[in-house]
Order: C-alpha cells, then sequence, then structure tokens
C-alpha cells in the first residue's frame, strides 16, 4: 500500500531524543509496520516542542492506530497530529467533540487568520518589525529584513528569505502579526517551503526528501545541498525572538 498521508505528531514539550524514540517512535514503527499501515520516518526536538512524523495509507486506520499508541503511552495532554496531505487538517489525540481543524487555516478560534501567500508584519522586542511570507504545511519564510515601520508588502517581498519554520498560532498567540498584503504565487510549487532532508529516526540509516507533503528516498546530490529538517512547528512567540537575533546581523 503507498503511504500518501504524512502526519506530524506534535508534543507540546521538549522530550529528550532518546526518550522520545523510546517512549513514542519504536512503539509507533512497530504498531504501524506490523499492521501495513504505514511506518515512522522522522522526529525531532525543538526549543519548545517535539515531532515524530509518520506516514500512512489509509488516514482513518493509521489515525486510530497513532492515537491508540499515544494514548498508551500517556502523550501530554494538547499532543495534537497534524495531517499535510492531501488537505491540511489537524487532529486531536484525546477524545474531542469537535470537528478537527484545518491546519492551513492556521487555527478558526484565531480573530485574524492567515493564508499561503500571505505577507505580515511582526512586531519585535527590540522596537523593529519583521517580516514573514506564509506558504502550505503551516510553515513560513522569513525576510531577511526588519524595519521600525511597517513597510507596504512591495517593499517587502523585495528581499531574500532568510530562513523557514513551521507555525502555529496556540492561545492567542500572534494577534499583534499585522497582515499587511497576499502575494500570488505564479505557480502552485512556489506555494510551498523548499524540499528539506529528514534522516529516518529508528536507526535505519534511511535518508528522505520532505517536499509537499509527501516524504521520496534522498540522492546523494539532495542530501548535499538541502538543509536537515527545518524548525518544527513553533508558536509567534519564539519566531519574534529569532527574527529579532537574526536582526542583529541584517
Amino acid at each position: 500500500m503507498e503511504h500518501e498521508y504524512c502526519l506530524q505528531i506534535i508534543f507540546h514539550e521538549v522530550l529528550d531524543p532518546d526518550e522520545r524514540s523510546a517512549r513514542f517512535d519504536e512503539p509507533l514503527d512497530e504498531a504501524l509496520l506490523s499492521t501495513g499501515l504505514g511506518e515512522v520516518v522522522g522526529g525531532g526536538t525543538g526549543s519548545r516542542t517535539s515531532d515524530t512524523v509518520v506516514m500512512v495509507g489509509d488516514l482513518k486506520e493509521g489515525l486510530k492506530a497513532v492515537r491508540s499508541v499515544l494514548r498508551k503511552a500517556k502523550a501530554p495532554r494538547g499532543t495534537t497530529i497534524v495531517q499535510t496531505e492531501p488537505v491540511g487538517m489537524q487532529y486531536e489525540v484525546y477524545s474531542s467533540r469537535q470537528p478537527p481543524k484545518r491546519a492551513t487555516d492556521w487555527s478558526r478560534s484565531r480573530v485574524v487568520s492567515f493564508r499561503p501567500g500571505d505577507i505580515a508584519a511582526v512586531p519585535l522586542e527590540n522596537g523593529l518589525y519583521g517580516f514573514v511570507r506564509f506558504y502550505q504545511d503551516a510553515a513560513l519564510g522569513v525576510f531577511r529584513y526588519a524595519s521600525e515601520a511597517v513597510e507596504s508588502m512591495e517593499d517587502v517581498a523585495s528581499h531574500e528569505v532568510a530562513f523557514f519554520s513551521g507555525c502555529y498560532f496556540p492561545d492567542e498567540e500572534g494577534q499583534d502579526w499585522i497582515r499587511i498584503g497576499r502575494l500570488t504565487a505564479p505557480s502552485e510549487l512556489e506555494e510551498w517551503p523548499p524540499p528539506v532532508i529528514i534522516r529516518d529516526s529508528t536507526g535505519s540509516g534511511e535518508v528522505f526528501m520532505y517536499h509537499r507533503g509527501e516524504m521520496s528516498p534522498a540522492t546523494e546530490e539532495e542530501v548535499s545541498r538541502l538543509p536537515v529538517t527545518r524548525p518544527g512547528l513553533t508558536p509567534p512567540s519564539e519566531i519574534a525572538k529569532r527574527i529579532a537575533k537574526s536582526s542583529e546581523s541584517w
């Protein structure tokens, strides 16, 4: 069975990589492989969150198996499962009567929502504004540019992107981000962030290229030129801190 659905499991706490692997990655991989539903293809630990990435062929049964393992392992409350293909959706691990949220809507609970192509100004702690562009796959790109004022979309878009990151909006974070326009991509491909390399966390040594929500074996040339993953889903406060620090050298 082709494993066409990419699911990113987001733990809203910092987990030691060995602990994450033993507690979640290995049991998930065993459960998915033994049933032919899919496999674990990656994972990581960031400054505030950790994640595990799996690919499944049957979304309904895959979600059921993933939830079962996570609940048995007592995954932290608030753990979410983000589907990136073919439609961005967000699912809860524990029981919820609420329907799943569209991940690409940047959370329906927010007063202001961002869509792929939107450009926003980000107030920084140093008194400047940073600028970001939203992409598919719950990602954004940060322009290599900071200003004392909110600049026009045309001025901002003329600068190159310094780095990419995943992004999510918990609670009321990001309410001070200011949408200044929407950049229409000339092609569907350019609505997505660039591809990245993901190394198999199960110890097999396999290396994959992740792009547009899909995993494929990576060539040596791709491994040599592409970055190894990008920061996982990161809250606006952490993104703003990174922009402020990076802007010191721009």
